[in-house]
């Protein structure tokens, strides 16, 4: 097995992202239900 080079994880990401990393669309469901308002049920 070749030793992997400097921009070689850059270059695997990019090609995940391509192909639709599901890691990439659970991000993004997280971000967009935590950038509302904070909801304090106590106050």
């Amino acid at each position: 097995m070749a030793q992997l080079g400097f921009f070689d994880a850059d270059k695997r990401l990019a090609a995940l992202s391509e192909k639709g990393d599901p890691l990439e669309s659970i991000d993004r469901l997280v971000r967009g239900k935590t950038s509302g308002p904070i909801s304090r049920p106590w106050c």
